[in-house]
């Protein structure tokens, strides 16, 4: 990873995390967990620049796309969003020097 890569991805991160923050903020605790899985969009579009700035391509069923804001997997929502968490773990463990041989959930397919 060079500096543009970690300097896009902290500023990403850190926008992500304040909208989550703000999101539940005087939230009862037992609610916050449902605040973000409602609003997760809102944080997944806050992080996915810094992502696209750190990820080239992807596999997609066996085909290799050079990854774009057009082409990012969104839906369905469950699978989007157990990919996305996949490839920020992923970076984390780039950033953090970690292991980062762990296998890749399938994309959902990213045709309409």
């Amino acid at each position: 990873m060079n500096y543009p890569q970690l300097i896009a991805w902290r500023e990403t991160w850190n926008k992500a995390q304040e909208i989550s923050a703000r999101l539940q903020e005087g939230q009862p605790d037992d609610a916050k967990k449902w605040v973000v899985l409602v609003t997760d969009l809102d944080v997944s579009s806050a992080i996915l620049p810094g992502v696209l700035t750190c990820v080239e391509s992807f596999d997609n069923k066996g085909m290799i796309l050079q990854v774009s804001i057009g082409n990012f997997p969104a839906s369905p929502r469950p699978d989007a969003v157990t990919y996305l968490v996949w490839l920020i773990t992923q970076i984390g463990n780039v950033i953090n020097g970690v292991d980062t041989d762990l296998k890749a959930p399938e994309p959902p397919s990213t045709s309409g």
